[in-house]
């Protein structure tokens, strides 16, 4: 009986003449709200396919006499519905696009999302689609692409995330534009290269790159920081990967903390291959250092952060030996001053022991010279200003 009406509903609605567009547009708007994106009934996070507003396929499994008849004029009668709802959708998107336009809402270049232009836009498209807000999502993110690019978009995102009124908006947004790559089945390198991070000096001072490394994550396929490590030494050579994680700042940032994780998986992939100290040093290229830039090697820090991960409770005394014996003891006292060491870290390090037989080490002198260079310096430390 639901299949009689059906066809009846379908033969009047051809029948129809050309002029007929109310009706039309009451039968488009009744299929509009009686149907949801397919994509988003799936997935909790919002994304969107090429066209926002997609309607399922109805299959009948009853059987008549001239099927085949009853069959065509079926899909005859979803092509006909399907077309004009995608001509709706279509001018939907158009007038999100020139309310864009009109608003001048691309001329925002930094704090997008805070903008009175924006928010105005985004008020007018929630009203257009008001019974469809995910699909007014998607169109809002499909003209801030068409005219930002993916790679912009990143950073105008990841700059709203630090604000807290921008914050949820940000995230949405963002969510969506990850759930569109991946359905899109791109690659890490693809999004590396699509977000341009491979035209930047530093990485770690591109807001763009918590993006890659949200991709990353939600692919599955490799910790984001390994696979950070792989590819930056490939393209950097490892001594010009420890030189930028050194330059990434302010302290605490999101680039900052990335940058030190990425020199975590680093120092964890050679002391899974069992390098020395030395090793290392090497690999930095810190051994074409005089004793006079050594010090100065930004790449020092990511050597120090080996030491400490291959031997802490020995790491300044073999770092100590390490300098002595490629440069001099006073190179090595300089090391030491500079990474903080007090006179009793020294004195600890070099297994000095108070007791009788103390004057009579020879390591003593070591300490003994590194405290006068402390006191040198004015470093306030009490065997310091005990000894002089």
């Amino acid at each position: 009986m639901r299949l009689s009406w059906f066809i009846l509903l379908l033969l009047f609605v051809f029948a129809l003449p050309a002029r007929g567009d109310t009706a039309s547009s009451a039968s488009i708007a009744k299929t509009e709200a009686s149907s949801g994106h397919r994509y988003l009934r799936k997935h909790t996070r919002p994304t969107f396919n090429k066209d926002d507003e997609t309607f399922g396929e109805r299959t009948i499994g009853i059987k008549l006499p001239s099927a085949a008849i009853i069959t065509n004029l079926i899909k005859s009668g979803e092509q006909a519905l399907t077309k004009l709802a995608g001509r709706s959708t279509s001018e939907k998107q158009k007038t999100t696009e020139s309310l864009f336009q009109n608003l001048n809402v691309g001329a925002a270049e930094t704090k997008l999302f805070e903008r009175a232009p924006y928010q105005k836009w985004v008020g007018s498209v929630s009203n257009i689609y008001k019974k469809k807000p995910q699909a007014g999502e998607a169109a809002i993110f499909r003209t801030l692409v068409a005219h930002y690019g993916d790679e912009t978009l990143a950073n105008l995102l990841a700059q709203a995330r630090q604000v807290s009124t921008t914050e949820s908006i940000a995230k949405q947004f963002e969510t969506i534009q990850l759930d569109n790559w991946i359905t899109q089945r791109k690659t890490a390198d693809e999004i590396y290269s699509l977000l341009k991070l491979d035209a930047v000096d530093n990485i770690f001072t591109r807001p763009s790159l918590e993006t890659l490394i949200s991709y990353v994550t939600g692919l599955q396929t490799a910790d984001p920081y390994d696979w950070l490590a792989v590819k930056l030494t490939k393209r950097y050579g490892e001594d010009g990967l420890a030189h930028m994680v050194a330059a990434a700042k302010p302290i605490g940032s999101p680039g900052e903390i990335s940058a030190m994780l990425v020199r975590y998986a680093q120092t964890k992939s050679w002391l899974k291959n069992g390098k020395t100290l030395d090793d290392v040093f090497m690999r930095l290229r810190l051994d074409r250092e005089t004793e006079h830039s050594v010090l100065e090697n930004p790449a020092i820090k990511t050597w120090v952060a080996y030491a400490t991960e291959l031997d802490w409770e020995n790491a300044y005394m073999l770092m100590f030996s390490v300098m002595q014996r490629r440069y001099s003891n006073y190179v090595a006292e300089q090391f030491w001053v500079g990474c903080g060491q007090t006179a009793d870290d020294a004195f600890n390090s070099l297994k000095l022991e108070i007791g009788e037989n103390l004057f009579e080490n020879l390591v003593l002198r070591t300490w003994l010279s590194y405290v006068n260079i402390l006191y040198k310096y004015g470093i306030k430390d009490e065997f310091a200003l005990s000894l002089n």
